[in-house]
């Protein structure tokens, strides 16, 4: 079995980051009309048990698993109706992508790098990718997650990650981590927190995760 790209990707690589306009931006080295094939990495037992259901079908085959194929502009704006937020791509110029991966090993952000080229080219699966996912994308491979679906599950929450200042009590690098619902009406004051006297130099973080449990397959 072949997987698309998961949609847990939005949970990390590709979460939101907040703006000071109380926008939104996803932003990768990709193109925004990049296409891929979009599948929830909780719904493979679903593909597995339709291949096992039928053995001689799928007997010597690659079943490629993907529910969509979406842009990266696609995606942002599910992302944007799914949580009522300003949610925007913004392809990331190539001298930040070279920051974005410094954190990675050298080996993964070369893999990292050639992946992204490669998908702009060729296609995720390759050129026919649009053809090999379309069996999983008609449900043939059972009932997977759409991309609404996935996002409309997700609890799209903020955080507030701070320095506190120096204080003879407090070294300068201590971090404190505060959470927030994200409204725009409440929490838009990034140093507005009750019962906190000591001055803060915050910046927004967005955490969006995922309640809902793997599928059983049916």
């Amino acid at each position: 079995m072949a997987v698309g790209s998961f949609l847990q990707n939005l949970e990390n690589l590709l979460k939101p980051t907040p703006r000071e306009d109380h926008t939104f931006v996803i932003s990768t080295s990709m193109k925004p009309e990049t296409s891929l094939p979009r599948v929830d990495a909780r719904d493979a037992g679903v593909v597995v048990a339709e291949m096992l259901r039928e053995p001689e079908e799928y007997w010597g085959r690659i079943v490629y698993a993907a529910a969509e194929l979406r842009t990266m502009k696609d995606l942002v704006g599910i992302v944007g109706t799914g949580s009522g937020r300003d949610v925007r791509y913004e392809q990331m110029p190539e001298a930040d992508s070279k920051d974005f991966l410094k954190g990675m090993t050298l080996v993964l952000a070369e893999d990292f790098g050639q992946t992204v080229a490669y998908y702009q080219e060729y296609g995720h699966f390759g050129q026919e990718t649009a053809d090999w996912t379309q069996p999983a994308m008609e449900g043939k491979l059972g009932r997977l997650t759409r991309v609404a679906e996935f996002v409309n599950d997700l609890e799209f929450r903020t955080y507030h990650y701070c320095d506190r200042q120096s204080t003879p009590s407090m070294q300068p690098a201590k971090r404190l981590y505060i959470e927030t619902q994200l409204t725009l009406s409440t929490h838009n004051d990034p140093n507005h927190f009750p019962d906190k006297p000591e001055p803060l130099s915050c910046a927004r973080r967005v955490s969006l995760t995922s309640p809902r449990p793997y599928r059983a397959a049916p």
